[in-house]
């Protein structure tokens, strides 16, 4: 089922494949699986980085401060279910089997290929202070300032939605539908989130003074990152890929049978004038997105027994 070069229209089927030629998926639900209709993800990446820290010891402080800056070039052509991906559950003649020996499919799944190019910038800074309260207490207090630029697309292939809008850039767009270029949005349509200031604190105290007894405790704000792939999964969908399930399939021989207006592919984006299959599924990072964080605490109790024992609480 997965011999190169072979479709299913090269077998007396109207079916369409955009990309590289191979035979389909088919699943018949309850007996077996033919073929694989992901032809996988070929994706690399070119990234520059750079990270350094000086520390400095003075008295009772441990002072720690640092940098870091990336830059990250990344390309991933997707093909996914261009080849078609059929499934047989009964829902045709009452038995998966009997659907798959007639060529009637309960539904079909097939995706337009796409490569995605992103550049992706991001920036840190951090300090922190170990301080020697007293002999016995040490404060750990630092400060993180995270800062990841909006992720781009080459070609600007990203979309959001603000309610009742109609985009400038692209007008034959459905409202709400806005794009790189219209008033207030930017290439990656979410500004950048400037706010992601982590604060950190933490102790460790030696409770009777003689080392065998500790109570440590740290609590901090820690931002998250995101990869290209999630940023612009605009690309994965419409109006600049299609990925689309088909749920009403003719049969095997004629699978567009039933879709208005025939197949849909091959499906092309053209950002003047782009075209949808509905229902379309469109995704887009939100105008107002900001990153993700969390509150992360944690405190501890140790003691030592004799001479090779330690028990703990956390």
């Amino acid at each position: 089922m997965e011999t190169p070069g072979i479709s299913l229209g090269d077998l007396g089927s109207s079916f369409n494949v955009q990309g590289p030629a191979a035979l389909p998926q088919m699943t018949v639900s309850g007996y077996f699986t033919l073929g694989q209709g992901i032809g996988g993800t070929p994706s690399g990446s070119n990234y520059l980085g750079l990270r350094d820290s000086y520390s400095i010891n003075s008295g009772r402080h441990f002072i720690k401060f640092g940098v870091e800056i990336s830059e990250e070039k990344s390309s991933q052509a997707t093909n996914l279910n261009s080849v078609g991906l059929f499934t047989f559950n009964g829902g045709r003649t009452g038995n998966p089997l009997a659907d798959f020996v007639t060529g009637l499919p309960a539904q079909m799944q097939q995706d337009s290929p796409n490569t995605k190019i992103n550049n992706d910038y991001y920036y840190g800074l951090f300090i922190q202070d170990d301080f020697r309260v007293k002999p016995r207490l040490v404060l750990n207090l630092g400060i993180r300032y995270d800062l990841q630029m909006p992720i781009t697309d080459t070609r600007d292939r990203e979309v959001t939605y603000i309610a009742g809008r109609q985009s400038t850039v692209v007008p034959t767009a459905p409202a709400g539908l806005v794009f790189p270029g219209d008033a207030g949005i930017g290439r990656g349509t979410a500004p950048a989130d400037k706010n992601n200031i982590g604060p950190r604190v933490g102790l460790a105290w030696d409770v009777f003074g003689d080392g065998k007894t500790s109570v440590r405790g740290a609590a901090g704000v820690f931002y998250n990152s995101l990869s290209a792939n999630d940023w612009d999964a605009t690309s994965d969908n419409q109006p600049v890929t299609l990925r689309q399930v088909f749920p009403d399939v003719q049969s095997l021989t004629n699978p567009y049978g039933h879709v208005p207006g025939g197949s849909p592919f091959p499906y092309v984006y053209n950002p003047r004038n782009p075209r949808f299959v509905l229902p379309a599924r469109v995704l887009g990072m939100a105008p107002d997105f900001t990153f993700p964080y969390v509150y992360q605490l944690n405190t501890s109790v140790q003691r030592q027994l004799g001479a090779s024992w330690l028990v703990g609480a956390a």
